[in-house]
């Protein structure tokens, strides 16, 4: 996976698949050439890359970029998408023969998962370091970026220190951003308006068609006699 360089100057990810268990590893690299210092031996005969790995390569592509997108957060924080991607993934999709996700599959139990939280979420993280006085706030707002792989700690950047740090203590808002795409608005005003305006506009059709009848019926009348003045021959002189 050739990504953008992320704020620790990473630039690919090697994409590891446990073939029973289809648990998931990530590991993120500056240099292709540090994939071999990943593997002291490397099995022979075994295939560099196969369909399962490109598949799950990318599954994690495409959920990262969306969770960076839906949260509208720098691209350089690309490798917590993808650890985050990675660490939902192997806790969550059950393999259909197995009916068993890869986590409890390697570790032998089932994840514990009510700790998850929403990627990008508002947090606050309690300053536990710093000697507070008076006025001092008692925490800093950060972004939630992912979880520690070596403990139940939180992965935050600290808005305050711009500081990427791991924090148990922590408090979330997830309350979810306003939506990009508007409503349709059904509003009754409107439709109640276009009804006076359809009905309004049958009236008058109706008007005009009755004075049109009207005029056709007056001018195919006939008169007996006609005005004196509007006779343009002589009335003296005979008709032949």
């Amino acid at each position: 996976m050739n990504l953008f360089e992320s704020y620790r100057g990473n630039r690919y990810t090697l994409v590891i698949v446990d073939d029973y268990s289809r648990y998931t590893w990530t590991r993120f690299l500056k240099d292709k050439t540090e994939a071999f210092d990943q593997f002291e031996i490397l099995t022979p005969c075994t295939p560099q890359s196969n369909g399962v790995v490109e598949r799950k390569n990318r599954t994690l592509q495409e959920i990262s970029r969306t969770m960076l997108n839906e949260q509208s957060l720098p691209q350089k924080f690309w490798c917590n998408a993808v650890d985050t991607s990675t660490y939902i993934l192997n806790r969550i999709l059950v393999r259909a023969i197995l009916g068993k996700t890869p986590y409890e599959l390697l570790k032998g139990r089932k994840p514990t998962l009510e700790y998850f939280k929403v990627f990008g979420s508002k947090c606050f993280i309690l300053n536990t370091r710093d000697y507070l006085m008076k006025f001092d706030p008692k925490s800093y707002e950060g972004i939630f970026l992912g979880y520690s792989q070596n403990s139940k700690s939180y992965i935050i950047i600290n808005k305050h220190t711009r500081k990427v740090e791991e924090s148990l203590n922590v408090t979330f808002d997830e309350t979810p951003p306003p939506s990009k795409i508007l409503p349709l608005v059904d509003n009754d005003l409107y439709e109640e308006e276009a009804i006076k305006v359809t009905e309004k506009k049958n009236l008058e059709n109706d008007i005009v068609d009755e004075t049109l009848k009207i005029d056709e019926i007056v001018n195919i009348m006939e008169s007996r006699n006609h005005p004196l003045e509007n006779v343009i021959r002589n009335l003296n002189q005979r008709t032949l």
